[in-house]
């Protein structure tokens, strides 16, 4: 697998420069996917990314704050100790993502597909539209639930507990 580190070009108009092991790709992130790459501890907050393709990416640590990823795909991504407070996923899918440690708070998930994730110690509190999300198959275990329960205390899962 290889990898690509992605770092934001402070410029006018959003460019981003990606370094893999044999080439650098300078552009805006409109037109482009991002698959298998590396964005752990990355700051994103504020940025305007929608519908691109981050499958199988890293973002361990990443700071997503007030992000716009709507429509976007994160399929079998690390989301692990993310903070992702009031970032916009409408529509983004998000299949079999380990958010383990995840502050997700105040976040729209409306109609995100989201089989098979790992929620294990992820803060949801406030997440929004979690209701209209495909939401199957996930692993809840002391997760903050949008409505502010944890799930250890309501038969070890969030999907009673969905704000919408």
């Amino acid at each position: 697998m290889s990898s690509c580190v992605l770092s934001k070009i402070h410029s006018a108009a959003p460019a981003y420069r990606v370094v893999t092991g044999r080439c650098v790709f300078l552009g805006t992130t409109s037109s482009t996917n991002f698959v298998r790459c590396n964005y752990s501890r990355a700051n994103f907050s504020g940025d305007n990314a929608p519908g691109i393709d981050f499958d199988a990416t890293n973002w361990t640590g990443a700071l997503m704050n007030d992000v716009q990823m709507q429509s976007s795909s994160f399929v079998g991504a690390t989301f692990a100790h993310v903070t992702a407070d009031n970032a916009n996923f409408n529509a983004a899918n998000f299949d079999h993502v380990d958010f383990a440690g995840a502050n997700l708070s105040g976040s729209v998930f409306a109609n995100a597909t989201m089989h098979g994730d790992n929620f294990v110690g992820a803060n949801l509190h406030g997440a929004k539209s979690m209701s209209a999300a495909a939401l199957t198959g996930s692993l809840w275990r002391d997760t903050l639930c949008p409505d502010g329960t944890n799930s250890n205390h309501d038969g070890g899962t969030c999907l009673h507990d969905l704000s919408s």
